[in-house]
C-alpha cells in the first residue's frame, strides 16, 4: 500500500495509536499500556499493532514476558506518517500564527506558552507573544534534543501536548536523532 493511501485510509483508532507514539517517542509502550490509555479495547490495538509492525511501522521488543512497540524511525515512511499525525494538530492553532513559517524552524504551542526552535527573528516572535499573551520559549535544535535525551519534563510534555504549528518533520527528525 503507498504512503498516501495509507494516510488517507488510517482508522481513528490507527490515528490515535499512532499519535500516542509519536507524542512519546523515548516509550516503550505494551499493548495493554496503550489500550488503558486511550481507552480502546485490547483486541483493537493488539491488530493496529501487529498491522502497523508488519509494514515496518512500529518496531516491537521482547522484555521479560512483555511486549513493547516504538516507532521504527528508521524507516522513511514512519517519519512521514509520524510528521502527518503532527500535521493534523496543527488544525487547533489561532490562523495568525501562521506568520511563523517565516521566522522559526520548528513552532508549537503548548498551552499558553509559545515554543519556537531555531529562529532567525527573536523580535517578531517576541511580538507575537506580547500580542498573543504567551510566554515564549526559545531553543536551539541540540538544545531542545539535549533534554529531549534527558527526559525533561517540559520537553516531553512539549512534544505529548503540543500543537505543532510550523515543522512538523523537522521536529520527527529531531525526535528520530535524540
Amino acid at each position: 500500500m503507498t504512503l498516501i493511501r495509507k494516510m488517507l485510509t488510517l482508522s481513528e483508532n490507527e490515528v490515535r495509536i499512532l499519535d500516542f507514539l509519536v507524542r512519546n517517542p523515548l516509550q516503550k509502550s505494551s499493548m495493554r499500556g496503550i489500550a488503558i490509555q486511550l481507552k480502546v479495547s485490547p483486541a483493537s490495538v493488539h491488530t493496529i499493532l501487529k498491522e502497523l509492525e508488519k509494514q515496518n511501522i512500529l518496531l516491537s521488543e521482547k522484555l521479560g514476558s512483555g511486549l513493547f512497540y516504538t516507532l521504527n524511525t528508521d524507516n522513511k515512511v514512519t517519519l512521514y506518517l509520524a510528521a502527518f499525525i503532527l500535521a493534523q494538530s496543527s488544525q487547533k492553532y489561532p490562523k495568525e500564527l501562521e506568520r511563523l513559517h517565516d521566522i522559526t524552524k520548528i513552532a508549537i504551542l503548548w498551552g499558553k506558552a509559545l515554543v519556537c526552535i531555531d529562529y532567525n527573528h527573536k523580535a517578531l516572535i517576541n511580538e507575537v507573544c506580547k500580542e498573543k499573551g504567551y510566554e515564549e520559549m526559545m531553543y536551539t535544535s541540540d538544545e531542545f534534543q539535549s533534554l529531549l535525551r534527558k527526559k525533561d519534563t517540559a520537553v516531553t510534555n512539549i512534544i505529548r501536548e503540543g500543537y505543532v504549528i510550523v515543522g512538523e518533520y523537522a521536529l520527527v527528525g529531531l525526535m528520530h536523532h535524540a
